[in-house]
């Protein structure tokens, strides 16, 4: 898993696990499902990110690198390109599964719907 060291932006007061975060230069939305310790606003922590449920499909005439929320749910559309089990964009994220079941996309830029991931504070 790669790790990232991210600045926590927001918390949510309602929703315990809900953190808001900013990664090289792009505010992310999600769940810390695991965290070990208190957050807080304005300090960096280390991170990493593990994809529960996605869909992955060839961008068809464009080469766009782009991370972004889909509405206001949790869900991103991360796209870059298929490097092995690596998706290279904004950021960088990696599944054994991008290997083994879309190897005939590899080299090719794609689009990743990530419906649910997981975010770990490391």
């Amino acid at each position: 898993m790669i790790k990232y060291n991210v600045e926590i932006i927001g918390l949510n007061q309602d929703i315990e696990e809900e953190v808001t975060l900013e990664i090289n230069g792009i505010k992310l939305t999600c769940f810390a499902s695991i965290c070990p310790y208190v957050l807080n606003i304005g300090q960096k922590y280390p991170i990493t990110f593990e994809m529960l449920d996605f869909e992955l499909s060839e961008q068809i005439n464009s080469e766009e690198t782009s991370l972004k929320r889909t509405g206001n749910t949790y869900a991103h559309k991360l796209k870059g390109k298929l490097c092995g089990d690596a998706i290279n964009s904004i950021i960088k994220v990696s599944d054994d599964a991008l290997a083994s079941d879309y190897a005939y996309l590899d080299g090719k830029y794609v689009s990743l719907n990530i419906e649910e991931k997981q975010t770990k504070m490391v």
